[in-house]
């Protein structure tokens, strides 16, 4: 992929995530994670699969839910890609299952 395409897909998620962040912002006006959000969006639409576990992990950190970093990564699939987001959804699944297992113990 050359970089103009790179720079006008992640720019295309960006401006999705950018809504999403909006979109999340609690009553006294602060938005929960937005640099967790654009990260994931970010790493997905790069394809960067190899560092969506550790992201994932500060995300929750930062407050994300589960279902809020689904929000994130399916609607990349239009403009990174459907195997990019595939990709980093079933490296999200993994690592909130390991995670989940970890607690459990």
């Amino acid at each position: 992929m050359s970089v103009k395409a790179t720079r006008r897909r992640v720019a295309s998620v960006l401006a999705g995530v950018g809504a999403l962040a909006l979109a999340s912002q609690s009553g006294v006006g602060y938005v929960v994670g937005p640099k967790s959000c654009i990260t994931l969006a970010i790493l997905t639409a790069l394809g960067r699969e190899d560092e969506i576990a550790l992201h994932i992990e500060v995300a929750l950190r930062d407050g994300l839910t589960t279902d809020d970093i689904r929000e994130v990564l399916l609607p990349t699939a239009p403009d990174a890609g459907v195997s990019l987001a595939r990709g980093a959804v079933l490296d999200a699944e993994k690592t909130l299952e390991r995670l989940a297992t970890e607690v459990g113990e």
